[in-house]
């Protein structure tokens, strides 16, 4: 289990190191699982999404499955955007 220093730490790291390596293909990076809903134990591991702008067929799967696959379902509800607009603010229609 990280710390919150620990996880802020991480976060940046990630954050840094995805935007050295994917430029402006960056989409978002989402954390989600037990450190977003902040119910994490010794157990845990730290979860997080890197999505970028050139996976269009991912993002339409992703959409189009969202009413259907649990995953993806907590990925929308508890996620905490790292990087780029929280998911919500995109039209599901979007491509």
């Amino acid at each position: 289990m990280c710390t919150k220093s620990e996880l802020q730490t991480v976060l940046r790291d990630v954050k840094t190191v995805s935007e050295q390596l994917y430029g402006t293909m960056l989409n978002r990076i989402i954390l989600y699982g037990s450190y977003a809903r902040g119910d994490n134990t010794d157990e845990s591991e730290l979860e997080q999404g890197v999505f970028l702008s050139i996976l269009l067929r991912d993002r339409k799967h992703f959409e189009e499955n969202l009413d259907f696959l649990p995953f993806y379902q907590n990925i929308i509800k508890e996620g905490i955007t790292i990087y780029g607009a929280p998911y919500s603010v995109y039209s599901r229609s979007a491509t």
